[in-house]
C-alpha cells in the first residue's frame, strides 16, 4: 500500500520536552525525500504555532509553519468562521495566536491549560459577561441567556462549569 500523506504528532512524536526524539530528525527527513507530503497536529494549548515552528527548526525539523495545524489555530479559525469575540483562558504563550480576533463585549470562553487563567475570578468573569452559570443550574436545562459559547480545549470540566454555553466542536 502507498501511503498519500503523513500526519505526524509533534509532542512525543518528534520532540520531548524541548528536546528532538533520537532518530526523528532524520525519518522525517527520510520522508520528505520520498516525496510524501507531511502535515502536523498537535493538541497543546500553551504554545502558539509560530513557537511551536521555532522551537522544532531549532531542534533541525524542516518544518513551516503552513504545515502545522493546532488545537489553537483550529479554535481561532472557528471564531472567526461563527463571528464569536472570546473570553480567553490560556496561558499566556497562546494569547498571541489570537491577536487578530476581536476579543471586545466577548460572547464566547476558550479555556485551555492554563493553572493561571482557572480560578474563582475566571469563573466568576464568566459569569459576569458571558452568560456561563455553574454546575447544577436548572438540572443543566438551557437557562435563559445571551446564547454564548464555551469552547474547551483539552478536558470537559468546563462543559460541566457551564453547560448551557457549551459549543462543540
Amino acid at each position: 500500500m502507498r501511503f498519500k500523506a503523513a500526519l505526524i504528532d509533534l509532542s512525543g512524536t518528534l520532540h520531548i520536552d524541548g528536546q528532538a526524539i533520537p532518530g526523528a530528525v532524520a525519518a522525517l527527513e527520510r520522508l520528505r525525500a520520498a516525496q510524501l507530503p507531511c502535515r502536523f497536529v498537535t493538541n497543546t494549548t500553551k504554545d502558539t504555532v509560530d513557537s511551536l515552528v521555532m522551537t522544532l527548526q531549532t531542534l533541525g525539523f524542516g518544518i513551516s509553519k503552513d504545515e502545522v495545524f493546532s488545537s489553537l489555530s483550529a479554535t481561532r479559525q472557528l471564531l472567526k468562521q461563527r463571528d464569536l469575540r472570546p473570553l480567553l483562558l490560556l496561558d499566556r504563550r497562546a494569547l498571541p495566536e489570537f491577536d487578530d480576533v476581536p476579543q471586545h463585549d466577548p460572547n464566547a470562553v476558550v479555556v485551555g491549560l492554563a493553572r493561571e487563567a482557572f480560578n474563582y475570578d475566571s469563573l466568576n468573569r464568566c459569569v459576569a459577561e458571558c452568560g456561563c452559570y455553574s454546575l447544577g443550574h436548572e438540572e443543566f436545562g438551557a437557562s435563559p441567556g445571551r446564547g454564548d459559547h464555551l469552547i474547551g480545549l483539552g478536558h470537559d470540566l468546563w462543559r460541566l462549569l457551564c453547560t448551557p454555553c457549551w459549543a462543540p466542536f
